[in-house]
C-alpha cells in the first residue's frame, strides 16, 4: 500500500486524534481513508445530481411550451371554479 505524508491544520489533526482515542478508528490512517471514501461518495452523488439536472433541463427545453396568456386563462378559470365550490360549501355549513 502506498504511503503519503499529509499536513493537517490543528483543528483537523485534533479531530483525527479524537476519533482514534474514542476507539472509533484504530489509527489516523483509518480516519483519513474513511474521509477520502466519504469525499469520493459525495463527489459521485454530486455528479449524478448534476447529470439528472442536465437531463431534466434538456427534457424541459424540448417542450411542449404553452404561452403565458393560455396559462393565465386556465389559472383564472381554476380560481373561479374553486371560489364557487367554496361558496357552495360555506352555504351548506
Amino acid at each position: 500500500m502506498p504511503t503519503r505524508n499529509v499536513s493537517l491544520p490543528d483543528a483537523l489533526d485534533a479531530y483525527v486524534e479524537e476519533s482514534v482515542q474514542s476507539g472509533q478508528y484504530a489509527n489516523a490512517s483509518e480516519v483519513i481513508r474513511e474521509a477520502i471514501r466519504e469525499l469520493r461518495r459525495s463527489e459521485l452523488e454530486d455528479r449524478a445530481k448534476v447529470e439528472a439536472l442536465r437531463s431534466a433541463i434538456a427534457d424541459g427545453l424540448e417542450g411542449p411550451f404553452r404561452d403565458g396568456s393560455t396559462v393565465m386563462a386556465e389559472m383564472r378559470k381554476r380560481i373561479r371554479t374553486r371560489a364557487q365550490t367554496n361558496r357552495k360549501r360555506s352555504k351548506i355549513a
